[in-house]
């Protein structure tokens, strides 16, 4: 019987995967039921300022931005386990995740405040710059293929990489 390159299950050592995936399992329904709550019970009948609406998206981005980064943590775990911990592969696999993280809370800090709201805090306006910057950048590399299709291949980059 072929033995796994290391278990993260049976030993003192995983003890912290047990936690992200419990984490992960629980954290989003948890998530989910505190935003439904917040908006059916929170306001009806109530106008919000700008201040408070910013601080309700950023509690929905930040959310949504946890759980992506520890999702992509397992990714990046698990590429690292099956290339048996080559320290080549954990740098840069490691500087991307870093990119992509920074990348992701700036974006959501910078594009948050200058948003435009409702008084029961639904988005009117957002700066034009983020939207057309993203489909030039988007339709620069298409080619002859659509923005799904390089979507559907951007993101199946660790999946390829891990039964590849």
């Amino acid at each position: 019987m072929r033995r796994p390159i290391f278990d993260i299950h049976g030993s003192r050592r995983g003890l912290w995967m047990k936690f992200v995936y419990v984490f992960l399992r629980h954290i989003t329904y948890l998530i989910t039921a505190s935003i439904v709550a917040l908006s059916i019970f929170g306001v009806q009948g109530k106008t919000w300022d700008s201040r408070q609406c910013i601080g309700w998206t950023l509690l929905q981005l930040v959310s949504n931005q946890v759980i992506t980064i520890v999702v992509e943590g397992i990714l990046v775990f698990r590429i690292c386990a099956m290339y048996n911990r080559n320290k080549w592969i954990l740098i840069v696999i490691s500087i991307l995740y870093a990119g992509v993280a920074v990348t992701m809370a700036v974006a959501c800090f910078l594009s948050v405040p200058n948003a435009k709201w409702t008084p029961q805090c639904l988005v009117t306006d957002v700066p034009p710059i983020y939207g057309s910057y993203w489909c030039y950048i988007s339709s620069q590399n298409l080619g002859q293929y659509s923005i799904l299709f390089s979507l559907m291949r951007d993101g199946t980059w660790a999946y390829a990489m891990m039964f590849g």
